[in-house]
């Protein structure tokens, strides 16, 4: 094994040997991946079609809030990904095409199989490649990769779990005596074998009272992608969440209203600019109040909880800012849309925001 090489930078020069960093785990180092495919990727695993409440419902397994799930959703609509029917949200065949290019296949059969593929992207392991994903299926697998991936430990997408525990190891006796990385470094896991002392030093860095080294690496799985990991569903969620949820906050932060965009006809103004794009088929000129709600949302645009937002849009139309209309005219509607985006208008009630003359 050659002496590892790392610019000063990222490392202290002790007897002309590059130490290695501090050993902590980064989920930037985990391949990101767009939230659009996510969606994408479990809605075709699920069924046909799909309401968006439900579907943002099935997203909450891997974001585990429904604010960020929308987003996710709204980011599918939004790469024409998916597209919105009178029976709920189909893939498209720009959403089929971008899952045969990342995952291999037009569609995904089941959730597992979904996350395992998905979660595989993030560690660098490619869904087409059938060796890796077999390894990466067995137990302990994705826990290993996940600990090397974390770490940058460098050992591929599917390390054995003795290779990632003696990395891991070597690592910390290196932190703990630099005046000996060369030599350190220079040992090989070929010679490893699980020992006391390797069981010591990891269980000593994570800390806390475990019983055992797996246990211990779950804990330490949990404190770097700050989530539950225990069980192979709650790991992939958290490498899918932790690999995607960072390109929707930039989203949402990055389209933000500013904080003196507070009256009424600057909130209807924010509105129709997110409106003008939409359309609930097949009412032409019309969206749905909800939907353009769960679009805001998703843009991380200040629009509080939904039923405030309906509030606000009621009074800007009574301001004259916007144009509502109530759901009486031909045509299907989602029963779950239509109840969403049902807005008390004195002792009437509206549905759509009229979007055809914005």
């Amino acid at each position: 094994m050659k002496d590892r090489e790392l610019p000063a930078s990222s490392s202290t020069v002790i007897n002309g040997f590059h130490t290695l960093p501090p050993l902590a785990p980064d989920v930037a180092r985990l391949d990101a991946i767009s939230a659009a495919l996510v969606s994408a990727a479990m809605l075709s695993a699920w069924s046909e079609s799909e309401t968006d409440d439900a579907l943002t419902n099935r997203l909450c397994i891997v974001y585990g809030d429904e604010q960020t799930a929308s987003s996710a959703l709204q980011a599918a609509y939004a790469h024409q990904y998916l597209e919105r029917t009178a029976e709920g949200a189909l893939l498209t065949p720009d959403g089929a095409a971008a899952l045969e290019l990342q995952l291999g296949a037009r569609r995904v059969s089941g959730e597992a199989e979904a996350l395992k593929a998905l979660a595989g992207l993030t560690l660098g392991v490619k869904p087409t490649d059938r060796k890796k994903m077999a390894a990466l299926s067995r137990s302990g697998a994705m826990e290993s990769a996940a600990i090397a991936k974390l770490h940058g430990l460098g050992l591929g997408g599917t390390p054995s779990r003795s290779a990632v525990r003696f990395a891991l190891a070597q690592r910390l006796l290196i932190g703990q005596f630099p005046d000996y990385a060369s030599h350190i470094a220079k040992a090989s896991a070929r010679d490893a074998r699980p020992n006391a002392l390797i069981t010591a030093l990891i269980m000593g860095h994570i800390g806390g009272s475990h019983t055992s080294l797996m246990e211990a690496e779950t804990h330490m799985l949990s404190n770097a992608l700050g989530a539950k990991t225990r069980t192979k569903t709650e790991l992939a969620a958290a490498l899918i969440r932790a690999a995607s949820a960072p390109q929707l906050r930039s989203q949402r932060e990055s389209t933000r209203i500013p904080a003196k965009q507070t009256g009424v006809e600057d909130f209807a103004n924010t509105v129709r600019r997110v409106a003008k794009a939409m359309e609930t088929k097949p009412y032409a000129g019309r969206v749905a109040i909800a939907q353009v709600y769960d679009a805001g949302v998703a843009q991380g645009l200040a629009f509080g909880a939904l039923d405030e937002f309906k509030k606000r849009v009621a009074d800007a139309c009574r301001a004259g800012h916007l144009d509502l209309e109530r759901y009486d005219i031909a045509g299907p509607l989602d029963a779950s849309l239509r109840e969403r985006s049902r807005t008390p208008f004195g002792r009437d009630e509206r549905h759509f925001i009229v979007n055809q003359w914005i």
